[in-house]
């Protein structure tokens, strides 16, 4: 898509107007490479629903974009000087809602129910939070359409691994028991203000229908295989889950379905397995 020419300040220059300097608490290294910046609005926009929730909006370079893409545009800014300097630098987009609060910790059932079922997420995270906001979204119901987020390379790598590799493990199954997820591009750390010491991957997730995601209940369940299984991931499965008695659990009445995998490594093992050891003892817990 082309966009009308917007002129932003640089970071550096817009904090200085208020003798201000980014956050490293807060994690704020500012995106400021405008064609990074539209690949990403057109990531985001692609079949677009009516509302978008941006999560970390900084100082606007995204939401401005946004803004001439979605009939309403709700920014979630933790900083509360930058939701008020946002708010005031933007002002004349009339579409835009800017909240001031922290995006681990904010009802997305509030925000549905105040703006709209039909809402996609995107976000430049702050690193060390990325995938706690992430799964507060995707296990939200109604789920969004899509959600683009970033993250540090190391992590977009263990969430899109796959079973075998030294990257995949506990993240990787969790997310994909309620999302699908696709790397969309790469960013170089030099596109941001500061530049932090790691480069970034945008990533994007299409949360499963619901009768293609595994229940609640269910997931868990999973957290708890999941956690014996990769504390011991050297080992086979078999001996990862004895001590927590999980193994025990799955296989007392010798269901041959693990046969199998208990020889198996828990990096070995595919998700699809993970969520049928899950189901498994759902049903032991509900017993006959």
């Amino acid at each position: 898509m082309t966009y009308r020419p917007v002129h932003l300040l640089h970071p550096k220059k817009i904090l200085q107007k208020s003798n201000r300097y980014p956050r490293r608490s807060l994690g704020q290294n500012f995106l400021v490479n405008k064609g990074i910046l539209e690949k990403i609005a057109d990531a985001v926009s692609e079949n677009q629903s009516s509302t978008v929730f941006e999560v970390g909006p900084g100082l606007g370079h995204l939401t401005v974009l946004l803004c001439e893409l979605y009939h309403n545009v709700v920014a979630i800014e933790k900083d509360d000087l930058l939701a008020k300097d946002l708010q005031e630098r933007l002002k004349e987009y009339d579409n835009l809602t800017v909240i001031s609060q922290d995006g681990i910790n904010i009802s997305i059932e509030d925000l549905i129910h105040k703006f709209t079922p039909d809402y996609d997420v995107v976000g430049n995270l702050p690193f060390y939070c990325a995938t706690e906001i992430l799964f507060n979204f995707l296990e939200t119901e109604p789920s969004a359409q899509k959600i683009i987020f970033m993250f540090q390379r190391e992590v977009a790598a263990r969430l899109v691994a796959k079973a075998g590799t030294k990257e995949y493990g506990a993240l990787t199954i969790a997310c994909d028991a309620i999302a699908d997820v696709k790397p969309l591009f790469k960013i170089k750390a030099g596109s941001f203000y500061p530049k932090p010491e790691v480069d970034a991957e945008v990533l994007c997730f299409k949360p499963k229908s619901e009768k293609d995601r595994v229940t609640p209940k269910n997931r868990v369940l999973l957290r708890k295989i999941l956690r014996a299984a990769f504390s011991a991931r050297r080992k086979t499965l078999k001996n990862a889950l004895k001590n927590s008695g999980i193994w025990d659990d799955l296989t007392n009445d010798r269901c041959e379905c693990f046969s199998e995998l208990e020889k198996i490594r828990p990096d070995a093992i595919k998700p699809s397995d993970y969520f049928m050891m899950a189901e498994v003892l759902a049903g032991k817990q509900q017993g006959p």
